[in-house]
């Protein structure tokens, strides 16, 4: 995966590296709670008064499945956070949990009802980054590395720090959204990852990406030796510009190349590796996102997860084809692999859409808890 002589990722890294440098540097806080009974309140950054009921009791329950005349199946887990020692130092982690706030009304909203997976994160921008760099660190040491190495170069000659020039900017929450594979021939066929932040100074987070973008443009080719480059491009769409990265390069045929891209819209950030996701994400975005996900009530879930079982099968068509030619370009053995997805799409598609919730318990934990029912044949 590494170079050992210049110590910098390979070429068959560097695509997927695109996103985790974006979302890396933006990714995981969001703030404002979204007034979505009316569709032009996210044009004017309305936020409307949080709503929190009780705490859920936790109830310590063992995974259980209850068979009646439909099939519901339940998770409740109680797992307390990390407790301190006496004068031990708070990590990461641990920030990261006590940062953790209940979600009013969730953005998940905005991915609409065909999206694969959609929810909602109720966490604070600048614990989420710290917690991030810590796993990154313990779990690829190498990536954590260049990536440290990518900032601080970036840093060197823009003059811009994360810390201080885009964290402070971004408000609390985040919502995750994976949309299915683009329609026709020439669209993109593997599912689109997008990202919704919550945004307290448009200007300078639109500052700071623009110049991110213009040096990983720049920077691309001289650190994949010429084989990946890469150029800046700018439309205007629903009146707010959508900026993205063009990528080109000697890859094989038909491997679809992503094309990182990103929209500060009147207080909300939309953030993807595919372009089309963005613009899609923003029109619903600018319509209100008026209907709730499925199965929403609102209370005192810190998270809220839609998982759409019968539009999996599709996706997965669409994206055979591509996981079986990168399997091959990267010499991987892939059948058992493909085969095993196979069995699990299969499984998840007799089963109508899910909803979940992770909810606070009284004495600082989660449930987990999700409702899967068989699809009416």
């Amino acid at each position: 995966m590494f170079d050992e002589e210049s110590d910098r990722p390979s070429t068959t890294l560097i695509a997927g590296l695109i996103l985790l440098i974006v979302l890396a540097a933006v990714a995981v806080m969001s703030g404002e709670p979204l007034a979505a009974d009316r569709a032009q309140a996210v044009r004017k950054g309305a936020a409307g008064p949080a709503e929190v009921a009780g705490p859920v009791d936790g109830g310590g329950a063992m995974p259980g499945i209850l068979l009646a005349r439909a099939l519901r199946v339940d998770w409740s887990r109680r797992a307390s956070p990390r407790r301190l020692s006496p004068g031990a130092r708070s990590t990461p982690i641990d920030e990261l949990l006590r940062s953790v706030r209940p979600i009013s009304e969730p953005l998940s909203r905005c991915f609409g009802e065909d999206a694969l997976v959609a929810y909602d994160l109720g966490i604070a921008p600048s614990p989420a980054a710290e917690a991030l760099a810590e796993l990154l660190e313990a779990s690829a040491p190498e990536i954590h590395a260049w990536l440290r190495r990518a900032l601080g170069e970036f840093a060197a000659s823009s003059g811009l720090e994360p810390e201080t020039d885009l964290l402070p900017y971004l408000g609390d929450g985040v919502a995750v959204g994976l949309l299915p594979p683009e329609a026709g021939i020439d669209g993109w066929p593997l599912p689109r990852k997008a990202v919704i932040l919550r945004v307290l100074d448009d200007d300078a987070v639109a500052r700071y990406l623009r110049e991110w973008f213009s040096w990983e443009a720049g920077a691309l080719a001289p650190m994949t030796h010429g084989v990946l480059g890469a150029s800046v491009e700018a439309e205007t769409v629903n009146g707010f510009d959508l900026v993205g990265l063009r990528l080109n390069g000697l890859l094989p045929a038909r491997l679809p190349l992503p094309s990182p891209s990103y929209v500060v819209a009147d207080g909300f950030l939309i953030v993807s590796p595919v372009r089309s996701a963005v613009a899609e994400t923003l029109g619903r975005l600018l319509r209100g996102c008026a209907l709730p996900p499925p199965g929403y009530s609102g209370g005192s879930a810190v998270e809220e997860v839609w998982l759409n079982f019968p539009a999996w099968p599709e996706a997965w068509r669409r994206a055979e084809p591509v996981v079986e030619r990168v399997a091959a370009w990267l010499g991987a053995e892939s059948p058992a692999a493909i085969e095993a997805c196979r069995s699990v799409i299969g499984f998840l598609a007799g089963f109508e859409p899910a909803h979940g919730t992770t909810s606070l318990t009284p004495d600082g934990g989660f449930a987990f808890r999700i409702e899967m029912k068989p699809a009416e044949r």
